[in-house]
């Protein structure tokens, strides 16, 4: 362990302990064993109480009144912590609302900035589809990254097109999203049995996502019906939550495979190895993916995996 102090700027609701986060407060404990002390500022609503999940980690949610107000509460909380104890680092974790709160602070306290660029918007209209957000403040979040004194691509396609927009490659270092690769290794047999009894002489088909637009789930089911009619005896299994869920129970409905079709919701790190163990084949048709860690999952546990050629997908496969 360092004695490094490291101030992080997040979105991500799941340090705060939101359901369906995946193993995200628990890689963040992890990143805070590598340094001396880790502060996280979390955007959210009002509801939430700053945590301590370990003896480095603190996390400090903005609490705010109304969302157009969870920048200057993170400023305010940012300023705070600094005026304390001056970090080493500053990391944002996207180059827009997060990242203009890091630049602010870097700039009043002299501390570099590292902005992480998790989504694969840098120049693609097909992310935009989805976040329109991304196309409206183009002008900021360019400049955003620009300033930054580093950015950190979680893929080798982001940070190609990083560098084709003129950005140098010393200001690029390129470091995927941690997966936790013993867990998905050799599924537990009897997890992995207990798990095809629930659809016996089934052969199942494995999506592992947020049901949100730019995961393209609506020509996943297109798909599958077309393999039904070949393939009657298939299952497709559909692990996570969005809002994008109701609509597509009634498309299942609508192409008649509501029955073969099971929705299972957000389920625990623990609960997804032998889902992948019993899976036939685990499938990820998104616009655009950044990395994709289903897929690295997948592969973990031995199921084989189809994706469409999106930048993480690339990387993976």
């Amino acid at each position: 362990m360092s004695d490094m102090r490291v101030l992080m700027i997040s979105l991500d609701r799941g340090l705060l302990g939101q359901a369906g986060a995946g193993d995200v407060l628990a890689r963040h404990v992890k990143y805070g064993e590598r340094v001396g002390k880790l502060d996280i500022i979390v955007f959210s609503p009002r509801g939430f109480l700053p945590a301590s999940p370990s003896a480095s980690v603190d996390i400090w949610p903005t609490n705010s009144r109304i969302r157009l107000s969870r920048i200057a509460d993170a400023w305010r909380i940012g300023r705070t912590i600094c005026e304390r104890h001056r970090p080493d680092l500053i990391v944002a974790q996207d180059p827009l609302f997060t990242g203009l709160v890091g630049l602010w602070l870097k700039r009043r306290f002299k501390v570099p900035l590292l902005v992480d660029l998790h989504g694969d918007f840098w120049g693609n209209a097909a992310y935009w589809r989805e976040s329109p957000i991304y196309f409206f403040f183009w002008p900021l979040l360019s400049y955003v990254v620009r300033c930054a004194d580093g950015l950190r691509p979680i893929s080798t396609g982001i940070a190609a097109s990083l560098r084709r927009s003129g950005i140098s490659d010393e200001r690029i270092q390129m470091i995927p999203t941690p997966v936790a690769l013993d867990r998905f290794v050799r599924p537990d047999p009897e997890a992995v049995a207990r798990v095809r009894a629930r659809w016996p002489g089934r052969t199942m088909v494995l999506f592992v996502g947020r049901l949100v637009k730019i995961k393209n789930v609506p020509m996943l089911l297109s798909a599958f019906a077309a393999v039904r009619r070949t393939l009657p005896k298939t299952v497709l299994v559909i692990i996570g939550e969005g809002p994008e869920r109701a609509a597509l129970e009634r498309r299942a409905q609508r192409l008649g495979i509501a029955a073969d079709v099971s929705f299972l919701g957000n389920l625990s790190q623990d609960e997804l190895p032998a889902l992948y163990g019993a899976a036939a084949v685990t499938v990820l048709v998104s616009y655009a993916e950044s990395l994709g860690k289903a897929l690295i999952e997948a592969g973990m546990a031995g199921c084989p995996v189809i994706a469409t050629a999106t930048t993480g997908a690339k990387d993976i496969v």
